[in-house]
C-alpha cells in the first residue's frame, strides 16, 4: 500500500466563490465537496495576497481581540486537570502562536497581516477510493501519486457478472482529532513501536496481502470496517469499531497511548459534517474616519474616558484653580501657550461685561460669540488634559475607576462595557442622528418618524402609521426603533479548529482533551518580506434595525427583581458600569457562585440580549432571511442593540420592505406572548427559557455563543438558570404594558 503520509506539495487552481463564502466555509483548511459533490477537496491560501491597509481603529481592536482569544483558549487547555496526560501549550494553540520557550504568545500584531478573500486555492484531498460493487479499496497519499499509481484502478471487477471494471467512488469520510489534524481512511491502525522508537501501522495483513476490502454494517461511520481481501481477517481494530489514532500524538505520548487510547484516539466522520472545520470569525463595526472617542478608548486613555464619563452621565467635574493650570502649562508648554489661553479669558470677560449693556437684537449675537470663545477654551482645556498637562476630578464612583484600570484583564474586548458605551456614542453621532446620506436618503428612519421615502405616500395615512407605532412601541417597552440604511461592518476570520469549537472536549469516554486553535497556513503579501499568518477582512454595507428600550421600563423591571445591586435614582447606563461583573471570552465562567439574588448587569445583558433574538426572530418571519444570515451588536449599558445583515446578496433591501409593507404586522409580531413560546413547554423554561425552538440561534451569529438568554426575562413564567436567579421573575414585557396602560 502507498504511505498516505507522504509529504508532498502540489499547487491546484482558484475556486470561484463569493468573499464571504471564502473567508469563512472554504477558508485554509476546510474540507468540502466540489464539483457535484463527487470531488472532496481541501481549501489552501492563494500564493500571496495584498497587505490590506485597516482603518486604525478598527486594525487595532481585531488584533487585540485575537490576543485576547488566544490568551484565553490557552488558559482554558491548560486548566485541564482531570488528563492522566500531562496537558503542553502546543496542545491548545498553534505552535506557530507560541515563543521559542513556549510560555507565551506571541502578539498578534506580529503574526498576522490583513487581506480580502478575493482568492481561495484548492486541491482534492482525502484519496481513499472503494468499489461500489466489489468493496474493493484504494489508497493514495497526494495528487502527484494518484497521477502515478491510478493505472491500477482500472481493474476487472469480481462481482460484476459482465466483467466490467470496477465503479469508483471518493470515500467520503475523514478521522479527525482535536489537534486540528486529520487523514483519510487507512487500511492500518497506527501505533507507536516502542522497540524502534517511532510510528508504524501494518501496511500488509499476516497472509502477506496488501489488499482490503470496506464492510459497512448499518448506517454508523464508526461501525465500518476493513478486511483483508485474502483472508478476510479485520484490519481495523476491535470488530465492533472503526479506529485510528493520531500520529502526532503517538509520538508525543508514545507508549502511554495504550493505557490511555482516548487522548490519541481520532474520530470517524462524514467528510460532510460541521464539526470537520469551525472557523474562527467575528465582526466590529467599521467606524470610517477618525473619532476622540475610539481614540481614547483604543489608546487607554483613561483621564480621558472619566472625563467622557462624567460627561456622558452628568458628573460633577472639579477643576484645577487658574493658579495651578498656569503653573502647569508654562512648565510643560512654555508661555506662550499660557498667553495665548489667558488673552481668550480676557476676551471671554470682556465680552460677558458688555452683554448687558446691548439691546436684545445685539446681546443675540454677543451670546453666539461667547460660545464661540467658551468652546475654544474648553476644547484647550481637554488637549492639555489629553496630553496630561492637567488633570480635573470627576467624581467617577471608585468601582469604574478599578474596573477602567483594569479592564483588559476583566472583558474580553466585546464584552468591555467602556468601549461598546464609546461605540454607541459614535454610533448615535455618526448614524442615529445623522440627517443625510450622500443619496439624499436618511441614515436613520425611525418607525414612529416615517418619511416619504419610506412610509405612505398619503401623508395623512402616514401620520397614522407613526401613532401606531408609536403606541405599540410604549407597549413593548421599546423608546426608539427603525431602519439603518447604511450599517458598515467588517467581518474577520483568523482560524479554525476541527471536532469542537471551544477549547475543551471530551468526545471520547468523557475523558477532556484540549481542542487545538489553528491559525491559517502562512503565505506570502506584498510589501512585506516575511510571510505572515492571514487574517480575512471583508468590509460590508448593510441594513440594520436599531433598538432602545425604555429606561423607565427597565429600572422597573430590575427594581421587581430584587438584585444583588440596589438600584439608585443614577441612569442605568451608571449603575451597569458600577456593578459590571468581569465577562472575558467564554460567559459560562462568570462568577455568581452562592449569590441568592441576580447580578444587576447580568440581569440587564440578559434582558437586552433575549430582546434582541427576539426581535431577530421577527426580522426572519418578515424578511424572508434566515436567522443564519443575521447577527447582532449589543450596547447592554444603553439599553439597545442592532440587528443586522450579514450577507452581500440580491436581497439587501429585505429590511426595508419589512418597515414599508409589514412594519405595523412586524410590531405586532413582538407584541404577542405566543411567538415567545415553545414546543419544548415547561422543561425549556425550568432550564432557563432558551432552547433551539425558542431564542437559540447558530453561535456564528449569536455574540455571547447562546448564553444569557431567557425567555422568563420577557415574559416570565420562570426563571433564568443560573447567574444568581432563583425565584420566578416578571417579564419585561408585562411591566411594560402595564406602565403604558397605566398611562392612558
Amino acid at each position: 500500500m502507498i504511505d498516505y503520509e507522504e509529504d508532498e506539495k502540489f499547487s491546484g487552481p482558484m475556486m470561484q466563490r463569493t468573499k464571504a463564502q471564502l473567508g469563512t466555509a472554504y477558508a485554509p483548511g476546510a474540507i468540502f465537496t466540489f464539483e457535484s459533490n463527487l470531488v472532496i477537496c481541501r481549501s489552501k491560501p492563494a500564493s500571496s495576497y495584498t497587505n490590506e491597509q485597516m482603518n486604525g481603529y478598527a486594525k487595532d481592536l481585531i488584533l487585540m481581540s485575537i490576543d485576547e482569544v488566544m490568551t484565553k483558549w490557552l488558559e482554558a487547555g491548560m486548566r485541564i486537570t482531570d488528563s492522566e496526560i500531562k496537558i503542553e501549550p502546543e496542545m491548545c494553540i498553534d505552535p506557530n502562536a507560541l515563543r521559542d520557550n513556549k510560555s507565551r504568545l506571541t502578539e498578534a500584531k506580529a503574526l498576522f497581516a490583513f487581506a480580502q478573500p478575493s482568492q481561495m486555492g484548492y486541491e482534492p484531498d482525502l484519496l481513499s477510493f472503494v468499489c461500489t460493487h466489489c468493496r474493493d479499496m484504494r489508497n493514495f497519499s497526494s495528487l502527484r501519486n494518484f497521477e502515478q499509481h491510478s493505472k491500477g484502478l482500472a481493474k476487472s471487477c469480481e462481482a460484476r457478472d459482465d466483467g466490467g471494471a470496477c465503479s469508483w467512488q471518493q470515500l467520503d469520510i475523514v478521522f479527525i482529532h482535536p489537534n486540528g489534524n486529520y487523514t483519510a481512511p487507512l487500511p492500518y491502525i497506527r501505533k507507536y513501536d516502542e522497540k524502534n522508537g517511532m510510528v508504524t501501522g501494518l501496511r500488509r495483513c499476516n497472509c502477506g496481502s496488501y489488499e482490503v476490502k470496506l464492510i459497512r454494517h448499518g448506517a454508523q461511520i464508526g461501525k465500518y470496517r476493513l478486511r483483508c481481501a485474502e483472508c478476510k481477517t479485520i484490519r481495523t481494530g476491535r470488530s465492533e469499531f472503526w479506529l485510528q489514532n493520531d500520529k502526532e500524538y503517538l509520538e508525543l505520548i508514545k507508549t502511554r497511548a495504550n493505557e490511555h487510547p482516548y487522548f490519541a484516539r481520532m474520530k470517524p466522520i462524514s467528510a460532510r459534517s460541521n464539526s470537520v472545520f469551525y472557523a474562527r470569525t467575528d465582526m466590529v463595526i467599521d467606524f470610517s474616519g477618525e473619532d476622540e472617542k475610539l481614540e481614547m478608548i483604543s489608546s487607554n486613555n483613561n483621564v480621558r474616558i472619566t472625563q467622557w464619563l462624567a460627561e456622558k452621565f452628568e458628573l460633577p467635574v472639579t477643576k484645577v484653580s487658574e493658579g495651578e493650570m498656569k503653573k502647569a502649562v508654562t512648565e510643560a508648554l512654555g508661555v506662550e501657550a499660557w498667553r495665548d489661553y489667558e488673552g481668550r479669558l480676557k476676551a471671554l470677560d470682556m465680552q460677558r461685561k458688555y452683554l448687558d449693556m446691548m439691546s436684545e437684537q445685539e446681546k443675540e449675537f454677543l451670546r453666539l460669540t461667547i460660545i464661540d470663545i467658551e468652546e475654544k477654551l474648553n476644547q484647550i482645556e481637554r488637549e492639555w488634559e489629553k496630553q496630561g498637562v492637567i488633570k480635573s476630578e470627576t467624581a467617577i464612583p471608585e468601582s469604574i475607576r478599578e474596573m477602567l484600570n483594569n479592564r483588559r484583564d476583566y472583558f474580553a474586548p466585546k464584552y468591555d462595557p467602556f468601549r461598546l458605551s464609546a461605540e454607541y456614542d459614535v454610533l448615535k453621532d455618526k448614524v442615529i442622528t445623522t440627517a443625510l446620506m450622500e443619496n439624499g436618503l436618511a441614515h436613520y428612519t425611525a418607525l414612529d418618524k416615517l418619511d416619504e421615502h419610506i412610509g405612505p405616500d398619503d401623508p395623512e395615512l402616514r401620520e397614522q402609521l407613526k401613532s401606531d407605532h408609536r403606541k405599540i412601541m410604549d407597549q413593548i417597552g421599546i423608546e426608539d426603533m427603525g431602519l439603518v440604511r447604511d450599517f458598515r461592518t467588517i467581518t474577520y476570520s483568523y482560524g479554525y479548529t476541527r471536532v469542537a469549537a471551544t477549547p475543551v472536549t471530551s468526545y471520547i469516554n468523557d475523558k477532556p482533551v484540549p481542542v487545538r486553535l489553528r491559525l491559517f497556513e502562512k503565505t506570502k503579501f506584498t510589501n512585506l518580506t516575511h510571510q505572515r499568518h492571514p487574517i480575512f477582512v471583508l468590509n460590508q454595507s448593510n441594513e440594520a434595525i436599531y433598538v432602545k428600550l425604555n429606561e423607565v421600563n427597565v429600572r422597573s423591571w430590575i427594581e421587581s427583581l430584587d438584585t444583588s445591586e440596589k438600584l439608585t435614582d443614577e441612569l442605568i447606563g451608571l449603575q451597569y458600569l458600577k456593578n459590571i461583573k468581569p465577562m472575558s471570552q467564554y460567559l459560562p465562567e462568570i462568577h455568581t457562585t452562592g449569590e441568592d439574588k441576580p447580578a444587576m448587569s447580568l440581569a440587564i445583558y440578559t434582558l437586552v440580549h433575549t430582546y434582541a433574538h427576539h426581535v431577530m426572530n421577527a426580522v426572519s418571519e418578515y424578511s424572508g432571511l434566515g436567522s443564519g444570515s443575521l447577527s447582532e451588536y449589543l450596547f447592554p449599558g444603553d439599553l439597545s442593540f442592532v440587528i443586522y445583515r450579514k450577507g452581500m446578496t440580491m436581497d439587501m433591501g429585505n429590511l426595508t420592505s419589512i418597515i414599508r409593507n409589514n412594519a405595523p404586522a412586524f410590531l405586532e409580531y413582538l407584541h404577542t406572548p405566543r411567538n415567545l413560546s415553545c414546543g419544548s413547554g415547561s422543561l425549556c423554561t425550568s432550564r432557563g427559557g432558551a432552547c433551539p425552538d425558542c431564542l437559540l440561534i447558530h453561535e456564528m451569529s449569536c455574540i455571547a455563543q447562546n448564553n444569557l438568554l431567557s425567555r422568563s426575562v420577557l415574559i416570565g413564567n420562570g426563571h433564568p438558570g443560573k447567574y444568581g436567579f432563583k425565584e420566578p421573575i416578571p417579564g419585561y414585557l408585562e411591566i411594560a404594558f402595564k406602565a403604558y396602560h397605566a398611562k392612558n
